[in-house]
């Protein structure tokens, strides 16, 4: 049997109920688009879980898959948490915002500047600094001990 396909709008339906039941204390923004060539489904939401964690549910539902080495769009079957397994050409994208960015920026550029060899690059921490924010939860400690080791993920991927 031909697997079924979903338009945008019914991946982003779909996208919304797996967020909704793995992490329901936070809330989505889920937006559907179409453009020339493409469409899209864009999860954006503020603090709440890492962005790692939300790839890893939304990951079984990527049905578009980017080969860098051609340069080349390609698709793969996508699952439901029914067990479905549906055909869409829609990007799945997610963006974590962090409410209080900067301060908290500041606060790990504060323990990587105590933490590093005098003379690194103050912009070079700066970019470290951002990268462990943005892959942390928001309620993560800032101590050099978390930090590295958000950052030695970090540099893995």
């Amino acid at each position: 049997m031909e697997a079924r396909y979903l338009s945008p709008a019914e991946i982003a339906v779909e996208v919304r109920k797996v967020l909704k039941a793995a992490f329901p204390g936070t809330k989505f923004s889920v937006l559907s688009s179409r453009f020339s060539m493409g469409s899209a489904v864009d999860v954006r939401w503020t603090d709440g879980p890492p962005a790692s964690a939300v790839d890893a549910v939304l990951a079984p539902m990527q049905g578009v898959t980017f080969d860098g080495m051609t340069d080349s769009k390609g698709y793969q079957p996508a699952t439901l948490p029914s067990g479905e397994v549906v055909k869409h050409g829609s990007w799945l994208s997610t963006q974590r915002d962090v409410s209080d960015f900067d301060a908290r920026v500041a606060a790990v550029l504060d323990v990587l500047v105590a933490g590093f060899v005098p003379g690194t690059s103050r912009g070079f921490l700066e970019d470290k600094a951002r990268v462990a924010v943005r892959r942390t939860d928001y309620r993560t400690p800032v101590d050099l001990d978390t930090v590295e080791k958000v950052l030695a993920l970090a540099d893995r991927y």
